[in-house]
């Protein structure tokens, strides 16, 4: 037994590569479904977001409008949006530290959380749902709120 775990990890980089392995195995740490291996399928051209299943037309016109004004992108996934907030300096960290508590307040009234992380003046943010997998209105919700939010608190312009 011993050894068939050995070999299992051992050839996990060259099964995870061709996916002959189911890619929750390969992971380190806590198992977690990730994208599974798109050989041989079709695929859906790189601008167009994977829908969450239930996601009506009038808030796939409001995430593409999202998109397409420049402030939020595409994951790489193409199943979530995301944004980078920045604030003036690191001083001013009194403005990160509401806008990161107001969107955690909203967080649990909503029951939908974001993947975020914060360094010096900026805070990155990725909206997508997990269950069904894919961008829906919870997603576009929150990022109106985030943005929202980030003007209310002095959110410094892009590029400045």
């Amino acid at each position: 037994m011993q050894l068939l775990f050995y070999y299992l990890l051992r050839a996990r980089p060259f099964l995870t590569q061709h996916g002959t392995l189911p890619r929750f195995i390969a992971s380190k740490g806590t198992p977690r479904r990730l994208s599974t291996p798109t050989f041989g399928k079709a695929q859906a051209p790189t601008n167009e977001p994977q829908w969450s299943s239930g996601t009506d037309e009038a808030t796939k016109k409001e995430a593409l409008e999202l998109i397409s004004g420049g402030k939020w992108s595409l994951s790489t996934t193409r199943m979530g949006i995301e944004r980078e907030f920045k604030f003036k300096t690191f001083a001013k960290a009194m403005a990160q530290i509401l806008f990161i508590n107001q969107i955690a307040d909203q967080c649990e009234v909503k029951k939908h959380h974001p993947e975020w992380a914060n360094v010096y003046n900026k805070i990155a943010i990725r909206w997508t749902t997990h269950n069904p997998e894919g961008l829906s209105y919870k997603d576009v919700e929150m990022a109106k709120f985030c943005d929202d939010k980030g003007t209310e608190l002095g959110e410094t312009e892009r590029g400045k």
